[in-house]
């Protein structure tokens, strides 16, 4: 009992064959301030990621996870659970599954750059059974909105960032998004079948609801409640434990249901566009000593609600122009294969991922009329029909991790294809490329051990590229008034002859100390270029006339080419961060990170995830109208953050954890909107924002503080109960805002800060 409350309750460092430093909670990452949630881990305490989903406490644990590692897309993002691939075959870049947050084992970020992986993302580990033993059941409720701001907030806010929200004019809408309930229940246990081997297996429900302020255009601000409902189960089977075997073989089946009635109410989608949905996953796989199998099924209905709502164009920075999300049914598979051999010299590995997607609409034809400040401009007539579309990669090459004399050398050579096409067979794309990844570290002396790191990674299509490109799946025709002025979606569009692969090129160095233990820094930098990303343009002449400072289109239908990014300017990411970490098991743990992240680029136009980043494939990039100010900063963009984790013993097994984060707000840009005959014209006002001397606006700064206690009650025969409280955001400082979409020119609301919220949990533990 006392063991699991002696190691960690923050995340650390942790120092793998590799030398660019993958980011780990180790194994009790349970007793951290995490309202059992790996989202709220990767905010407070993952430096270097940044997440477009807004967290606090768990809170977006029932979204699409968008989480940007060391400045790659977040729709890059590769989720692992036992090493094999179980993202989202749906939503690229998130996760497909849940599993019960009891029965993970460590939850780590991985870097693309290492020579060990793919492309960088979130690698989760099951418990294995013969590393626990006994029963836990426990629950954990959810007391939002405590109090309001507290004492000194709006002087610390001054101090950081300027004016607080509450002493800017127009005063603020003081209702933030927030959970109006939350439950979770919790069950886990070993079962030891002798020489049959041992199982580890578990579940957990989530029930609540959320709700978010309402930013219609057609109807009284105020408020809506989301309801969401999450089942997730994992079991983890394994042979018998035997000493001469490290690394025994074994497998799991992870499953989930999730119903939520707003999807993409996490990103401003109003409570009219946002679709109910509800979503079952299933995930199988095997983990054996040179081979990893895998399969994730999912399944995701969303209803019809709102199809045909108007939609209110105007929006000075909203983060999605157009949310359009056909309703129906959608299937998703994705089958991970992994080989990875020595060959004596070396490593012999190999990988095949594949992902299929089928689309069943329920409404193959509807029309949203469009509005600016309330009148009518226009419309969009969407079609969509059955689709089935099939995208993926495959890789093969050498890999090694050895020593040579003082120096450790990591490296990885590779041949990799991708593809994407659909049972139309238009668009398809064949691509292939070389990856190269170096990596050597001086391990001569302990109290300092430099490394160096180089890099080419090609990027595999993904999900999103696949669906662009594919005809019926959301085809539209725009109208200004009666007047076609514009076609987009797959029917519209064509691949390039010329087409290569995107790919990062990468340097990154530091060094890691341990001159006076138990203190260990570690601090590294990173420099990486975005190449041949992909872009739309104008199939052919571009089709528009100037007026003044802006074009419009010119009438009739349009079509689009996918091809690679045009301009001299490459996108860039460059980032540091330094990690300081002090333990001692019995006693307490230090763990502090700073980072610094500077993405600097050219994107779709708008603002935010499903626009501001470097690998949204979008037909707003055609538009001489987005190239105004077109370079800016990216989504992934933090100037700078901190973020620390403390954890005291304070008497026998009452421990106290606290976490803190700090960082600036990420970079926008207002828009300049016209309408003429009918038809809307948006240009960026400036750049979009940087604390480093570029123009443009940025949001204002978050300030998060949690804060845990936990006290384990024996209860003898091997029995204990577990009690432990959590105050997430519990000093209530953040002021980051955001507009009143559709209501005026004011940016008046603080709903982008989660207020105070406190989580008690009990827990029984029996042998």
């Amino acid at each position: 009992m006392l063991a699991l409350l002696l190691l960690i309750a923050a995340p650390e460092l942790e120092y793998s064959p590799v030398v660019l430093r993958d980011f780990r909670w180790q194994t009790q990452l349970q007793q951290t301030p995490s309202a059992w949630s790996v989202e709220n881990l990767l905010e407070m305490g993952g430096t270097p990621v940044v997440m477009s989903n807004i967290e606090s406490g768990g809170f977006s644990k029932v979204d699409p996870l968008r989480v940007s590692v060391l400045g790659d897309s977040y729709l890059w993002s590769r989720h692992t659970l036992a090493g094999i691939d179980v993202s989202d075959p749906l939503h690229a870049g998130a996760q497909a599954l849940r599993v019960p947050f009891r029965l993970l084992d460590s939850a780590a970020v991985r870097f693309s750059e290492n020579a060990g992986a793919d492309m960088g993302g979130v690698a989760l580990e099951l418990q294995s059974p013969h590393a626990q033993s006994g029963t836990e059941v426990g629950g954990l409720y959810t007391t939002p909105t405590l109090g309001g701001l507290a004492p000194g907030a709006i002087y610390l806010m001054d101090t950081l960032s300027g004016l607080h929200a509450l002493q800017r004019m127009p005063l603020p809408a003081l209702t933030r998004r927030h959970f109006h309930d939350n439950w979770s229940l919790s069950f886990a246990r070993t079962e030891d079948l002798g020489a049959k081997g041992a199982l580890r297996y578990g579940a957990q429900i989530d029930l609540g609801t959320r709700r978010f302020n309402a930013f219609d255009t057609s109807g009284p601000a105020g408020t809506f409640a989301e309801p969401f409902a999450i089942a997730s189960f994992a079991v983890r089977y394994e042979p018998p434990s035997r000493s001469y075997d490290s690394q025994p073989w074994h497998v799991f089946v992870a499953a989930e249901y999730r119903e939520r009635k707003h999807l993409f109410a996490e990103q401003w989608w109003s409570r009219d566009e946002s679709p109910a949905v509800q979503s079952a996953a299933l995930s199988v796989g095997a983990v054996l000593k040179d081979f990893r199998a895998g399969i994730t099924l999912k399944y995701e209905h969303s209803n019809a609600a709102g199809l045909t709502t108007p939609r209110e164009r105007f929006d000075l920075d909203g983060q999605g122009l157009a949310p359009y999300y056909p309703r129906g049914d959608r299937i998703g598979v994705n089958v991970d294969l992994r080989f990875d051999r020595s060959i004596g010299f070396s490593r012999v590995f190999a990988a095949v991922n594949e992902r299929i997607i089928g689309f069943a609409p329920s409404v193959r034809a509807w029309t949203n009329d469009q509005l600016f400040e309330g009148q009518p401009i226009g419309r969009i007539d969407f079609r969509s029909s059955p689709t089935l579309i099939l995208h993926g990669h495959v890789s093969a090459g050498l890999r090694d991790d050895r020593q040579l004399g003082p120096v450790r050398l990591a490296y990885a050579f590779y041949g990799l294809a991708t593809h994407a096409g659909n049972a139309r067979l238009a668009n398809t794309v064949a691509l292939a490329d070389i990856g190269i990844k170096a990596q050597a570290s001086l391990t001569a002396w302990k109290y300092l051990m430099p490394f160096v790191s180089l890099s080419r990674s090609p990027v595999p299509l993904s999900a999103n590229v696949a669906l662009a490109l594919t005809p019926g799946y959301e085809d539209g025709a725009v109208f200004a008034g009666d007047t076609l002025i514009d076609t987009t979606g797959g029917a519209a569009t064509s691949v390039s002859q010329g087409l290569i692969m995107a790919k990062v090129h990468s340097l990154a160095f530091g060094f890691e100390s341990q001159l006076l233990p138990p203190l260990r820094v570690s601090v590294q930098a990173i420099g990486k270029t975005f190449d041949d990303t992909y872009w739309t343009r104008f199939a052919s002449e571009t089709p528009v006339e100037r007026d003044d400072d802006r074009y419009f289109l010119t009438p009739g239908e349009k079509r689009y080419t996918l091809d690679n990014f045009p301009f001299g300017e490459r996108p860039f990411f460059v980032g540091g961060q330094a990690q300081i970490v002090a333990q001692d098991p019995k006693r307490y743990l230090v763990s502090v990170g700073f980072a610094t992240m500077f993405s600097l680029g050219t994107t779709a136009f708008g603002n935010g995830p499903f626009s501001n980043d470097i690998a949204v494939v979008d037909p707003s990039t055609a538009n001489p109208n987005a190239r105004l100010h077109r370079v800016g900063n990216m989504e992934n963009d933090r100037a700078y953050f901190l973020k620390a984790a403390f954890g005291v013993r304070i008497v026998d097994t009452l421990w106290a954890f606290a976490s803190v984060r700090y960082k600036d707000g990420k970079p926008f840009a207002f828009y300049s909107q016209r309408v003429k005959d009918g038809q809307l014209s948006q240009v960026y006002e400036s750049p979009k924002g940087s604390l480093y001397k570029l123009e443009g606006p940025r949001e204002d700064a978050h300030v998060d503080i949690d804060v845990k206690v936990g006290y384990t009650i024996p209860l003898g025969h091997g029995r204990g109960l577990r009690l432990e409280a959590l105050i997430s955001n519990v000093y209530d400082v953040g002021s980051e805002i955001a507009e009143r979409q559709g209501q005026g020119t004011t940016r008046a609301s603080l709903e982008m800060a989660i207020p105070r919220t406190g989580f008690l949990t009990a827990e029984l533990v029996l042998p």
